[in-house]
């Protein structure tokens, strides 16, 4: 931003959003009148390029909103062009036409499948096959089934679907999956060419024919517990003892199973890393008394933890103290990066009409960061190990000044030098200097990774602690602060009376004549 354009703007939509999201401009002081506030935003004052449908309206006297109608298109540059010399007077020659772009998403899928499962134990040959779409912005049902199709030999399989609220995770379930005296295939296509992307794979899932009871895949999966699925061509006998009837070398097999359909979890006692043999024994029963002919035996490759996150407990009051303590826990890092964000107490009520404590809407508006740091592990606890789950506790007087009348956002995050997770041979990437055209960046503002965009990008490298993409804000940790040692219980007791208990938090008693205000 000029400048000399500062004295008239307040904040402003920046970086890659979604095709879904709203534009906002917010003007440093009020520039219509209250009777205006709702009303379409003039064509003289405000556009956008390339054209986009929609409307821009006045959200208050100092914002406006374009709100996209129909979505955004994908992998766009958008330009942004406010005329503050037709809303201010006495506005600078270069600050006259005010310019900011924003970017919306590249369009990617990846799809994931479940496996197969038996609706009806009755009817052993009609099975179903069921499985996950990963977009990388909304895509309305409609155009998701576009993308996808299921077919067994010359037969196109009906599919259903259902969508998580974002539009970003698609569930489907192919019926009508035949399984015979014979084994077959079914065939699993996918084309991006709906939303622009030239994604295109084919996946071939193998049908085993009826009475061949054995494993038909063995996944480890990742999580804050040790664990593998083993996937079998029949439902299982869930109430059968698994005990001896499953082993994996590098491991005491102390395990505990659950048994759910097609799917056999092992849960280990102690995470494994490298290649592993997992073998399933004969004696295994499907539901049917079948019991297994042959031992299966595989070779897995079980990966080191994964650099993950997450907080400890659900609480935003730290009493007021000596120390301001965050807890949290993490695994395959040695290193964190921590990010202080303050809202300033007189915007509070501002950033609580947009948002939930933990909200992210529009903070820009509201406040700042104030502080950026990396942080190793072993000064926080010098005797954990960074290969399992440990709980670290983040001292915030340490970082900072606190100001008691404001909030903080306290974001933690990660970057692949703070990672323990072994690659083999190093990959360089050719990195894309300003493409996001924000000139703010945080923690919270790297939907393509901390590092920046790079060419070689893909979505699915998201997954992969080996690619830049991983280390992305969907993966990192934040909480809403606020420091006091008053707690608040209001009873609401009918025709509009409420009884209001103020606690001292650090005592936990009652705190006499104290004020409580309605607002």
């Amino acid at each position: 931003m000029p400048e000399s354009a500062k004295a008239y703007l307040y904040a402003y939509t920046q970086g890659t959003i979604s095709r879904t999201s709203p534009i906002d401009v917010k003007f440093a002081s009020a520039v219509i009148s209250p009777e205006d506030v709702g009303t379409k935003v003039p064509a003289a004052l405000v556009q956008i390029k390339p054209k986009a449908g929609g409307e821009w309206q006045w959200l208050d006297r100092q914002t406006m909103r374009f709100t996209p109608d129909p979505l955004l298109d994908f992998a766009t540059t958008y330009t942004v062009q406010v005329s503050l010399k037709s809303l201010f007077d006495n506005v600078p020659a270069e600050a006259g036409l005010f310019e900011f772009a924003v970017q919306t998403r590249e369009p990617y899928i990846s799809v994931s499948v479940e496996g197969l499962t038996t609706p009806n134990l009755a009817q052993r040959g009609q099975q179903l096959l069921q499985g996950q779409v990963f977009t990388s912005d909304f895509i309305d049902g409609e155009t998701v089934a576009e993308l996808v199709n299921v077919e067994q030999g010359s037969r196109k399989l009906d599919v259903t679907w259902s969508h998580d609220d974002d539009g970003m995770v698609h569930y489907f379930t192919a019926k009508g999956v035949e399984r015979s005296s014979k084994p077959s295939s079914v065939y699993l296509n996918w084309d991006g060419a709906a939303i622009g992307s030239q994604q295109r794979n084919r996946k071939e899932v193998a049908i085993p024919a009826i009475g061949d009871f054995k494993v038909t895949e063995v996944v480890p999966q990742s999580g804050s517990e040790a664990m593998v699925d083993i996937l079998f061509s029949d439902p299982l006998d869930e109430n059968q003892d698994f005990n001896g009837l499953v082993s994996i070398s590098g491991s005491s097999d102390a395990f505990r199973f659950q048994a759910d359909g097609h799917r056999l979890r092992v849960y280990l006692a102690t995470p494994l890393s490298g290649e592993q043999q997992v073998s399933v024994f004969t004696g295994v029963r499907n539901h049917f008394g079948d019991k297994m002919p042959r031992t299966s035996v595989w070779s897995v490759s079980f990966t080191a933890a994964e650099p993950q996150l997450r907080l400890v407990g659900h609480g935003n009051i730290l009493p007021l103290a000596s120390d301001l303590i965050l807890p949290f826990e993490a695994i395959g890092l040695h290193t964190v990066e921590v990010e202080i964000f303050k809202i300033f107490h007189n915007n509070i009520l501002q950033f609580l009409q947009e948002n939930r404590l933990d909200g992210t809407q529009d903070l820009n508006r509201v406040g700042k960061v104030v502080l950026r740091k990396e942080v190793p592990l072993r000064n926080i606890n010098p005797r954990a190990s960074q290969q399992d789950w440990n709980r670290y506790a983040l001292d915030l007087a340490s970082f900072f000044q606190l100001d008691p009348r404001a909030f903080y956002q306290v974001r933690i995050g990660f970057r692949r030098s703070h990672s323990l997770f072994t690659c083999g041979e190093e990959t360089s990437f050719d990195f894309v200097k300003d493409y996001y055209g924000s000139e703010d960046a945080s923690l919270l503002n790297n939907w393509y990774g901390i590092e920046g965009y790079y060419r070689e990008y893909r979505w699915d490298q998201r997954d992969d602690p080996c690619f830049p993409a991983y280390y992305n804000s969907d993966r990192f940790v934040y909480r809403t602060i606020m420091s006091s040692n008053l707690g608040l219980l209001v009873k609401g007791e009918g025709d509009n009376n409420y009884r209001a208990v103020v606690t001292n938090l650090q005592t936990t008693q009652p705190v006499a004549g104290a004020k409580v205000v309605f607002l």
